[in-house]
């Protein structure tokens, strides 16, 4: 919903692969990753 609004959008980063499998696995491998650094981000900000 918001992508659509939003028209400044950056490609910062781009990977293929044989399959929409495997793609899949990396997309949430790397949304994992992102989740934890917020995470450990916010732990880190607090006093």
């Amino acid at each position: 919903m918001f992508t659509k609004i939003a028209k400044d959008w950056e490609l910062k980063h781009f990977e293929t692969f044989p399959t929409r499998s495997e793609a899949c696995k990396r997309e949430l491998q790397i949304k994992k990753n992102e989740k934890q650094e917020i995470h450990l981000n916010l732990n880190t900000t607090k006093g």
